[in-house]
C-alpha cells in the first residue's frame, strides 16, 4: 500500500477539475482499506480532522476544493455468481468494477434487468450511492445487498435493499458520508428478459423504426445509442452527466406553471400527487442550452450537462451552477437540486 502525498486529482473525476488531496491511496482488498483508515486513524486526530473519500472513477462528483484529507481509491475487483436457480442469477461484484461493463457481461449471458441502464459511468460500488436509474429502471429493482465496512463499528456489515433506504438519486449512503465503505454489491438478474419500453424516449425511437417486436438486446442497443448522440464523452469534453436532479413539484406547482409553459415536459410519479418535471427542459427554455463563461458551460446538446471547457477549478463551476439555479427560482419557482456529490 502506497500513501502519496498532495496527489492531483484531475485524472480521478471526469469533469477534470483542478484540485488535489493531500493524501491517496489504492486499495484492491478489504484488508488494504482497513489499513488505508488505520493509516487515516494514526495521522489525523481531534474533533477538527479532515476527512476520507472513497473514490471510484469519479464520474458523480465535484471536487469544490482541495481535499485536505485522505482519498482511497477503491480498485476492489471481481465477478462471481453466487447462488443460481432457473429465474435467474444472483451476483456479487466488485465496488471498481465498471458499471457499463458489468451490463455488457450480464446481457452475454443473457442475465436480464440492466439493459436499461446501459453505459452510465462509474463503478458498481458507486451505483448503489446514487441509487442510479434511466429509462424506466432504477438499480433498487435489481438490488439484493452490499457488503460494507462499516467504520464506526469497525467491522464488515451486510445492508440489504430495505436498509439502503433508496429513493429517487438518494440512498443511506449520501445521508451518513464517511459512515459505510462499499466493498461489494450482490444483483438478482433474470434469465428470461421482461422487457421495459416504458419511457417516452424509448418509444418513441422504436416506433420511428418501426419495430413492432423489441427485445432486451435491442433496449440495450436504443440506450446507447440515444445516450450517445445526448450525452458527450468525458474523455473529450469533460462532465459529470446530469448535473441537476428532475425536481419534483406539486400537482397544482405544475398546473400553475402549464398555463404559461404549455410545452412544458413532465412525468408522473408514484403517488399521484405530484409532478416530475425535466430539468433540462426547464433550462432550455430559460436559455442556458450553449451558454458558457471562461473555462465551463452548459453543453451544446443537453442542457442538463455542465462541461468544463479546459482548466476549470471546482469553485467556478459551482458559482455557474449558481447562476443557473438562481435563474430556475427566478423563473419557475424551482429549487434545482445538483446531482454529483459536492466535496
Amino acid at each position: 500500500m502506497n500513501i502519496q502525498e498532495n496527489y492531483p486529482l484531475q485524472e480521478h473525476n471526469t469533469l477534470s477539475l483542478q484540485q488535489s488531496a493531500a493524501y491517496f491511496v489504492r486499495v484492491s482488498t478489504v484488508e488494504e482499506l482497513q489499513q488505508a483508515l488505520k493509516f487515516y486513524q494514526e495521522k489525523f486526530s481531534g474533533s477538527d480532522k479532515p476527512g476520507y473519500l472513497v473514490l471510484g472513477e469519479g464520474s458523480n462528483i465535484v471536487f469544490s476544493q482541495d481535499y485536505p484529507g485522505l482519498i482511497i481509491k477503491n480498485d476492489i475487483k471481481g465477478i462471481q455468481i453466487v447462488y443460481n436457480d432457473n429465474d435467474g442469477v444472483e451476483l456479487e461484484v466488485g465496488a471498481c468494477e465498471n458499471w457499463h461493463n458489468l451490463v455488457c457481461y450480464a446481457l452475454k449471458n443473457r442475465w436480464y434487468g440492466l439493459e436499461n441502464l446501459a453505459l452510465i459511468p462509474g463503478t458498481a460500488g458507486a451505483a448503489p450511492v446514487q441509487n442510479i436509474g434511466a429509462y424506466g429502471v432504477e438499480l433498487r429493482e435489481v438490488f439484493v445487498s452490499a457488503q460494507v465496512l462499516d467504520c464506526e463499528q469497525g467491522r464488515l456489515r451486510c445492508l440489504d435493499n430495505a436498509a439502503c433506504e433508496f429513493g429517487y438519486r438518494d440512498s443511506i449512503f449520501k445521508h451518513r458520508p464517511g459512515r459505510f465503505i462499499i466493498t461489494h454489491i450482490r444483483l438478482r438478474l433474470k434469465k428470461s428478459a421482461a422487457v421495459n419500453i416504458t419511457y417516452q424516449t424509448l418509444q418513441n425511437h422504436f416506433a420511428q423504426k418501426q419495430m413492432q417486436t423489441v427485445n432486451a438486446e435491442d433496449v440495450f442497443d436504443a440506450v446507447i445509442q440515444i445516450r450517445s448522440s445526448r450525452l458527450p464523452d468525458p474523455a473529450v469534453l469533460p462532465n459529470a452527466g446530469s448535473f441537476f436532479k428532475n425536481p419534483v413539484v406539486s400537482l397544482m406547482h405544475y398546473q400553475r406553471l402549464l398555463e404559461t409553459y404549455p410545452g412544458l415536459v413532465a412525468y408522473p410519479v408514484e403517488d399521484k400527487k405530484s409532478v416530475k418535471l425535466a430539468a433540462a427542459w426547464l433550462i432550455d427554455q430559460a436559455g442556458w442550452k450553449g451558454i458558457h463563461e471562461e473555462h465551463v458551460g452548459v453543453h451544446a446538446q443537453q442542457a442538463l450537462v455542465l462541461v468544463n471547457l479546459g482548466g476549470a477549478n471546482g469553485q467556478e463551476l459551482l458559482a455557474f451552477a449558481d447562476k443557473i439555479r438562481r435563474d430556475i427560482k427566478d423563473r419557475y419557482a424551482i429549487e434545482l437540486e445538483i446531482e454529483p456529490t459536492v466535496v
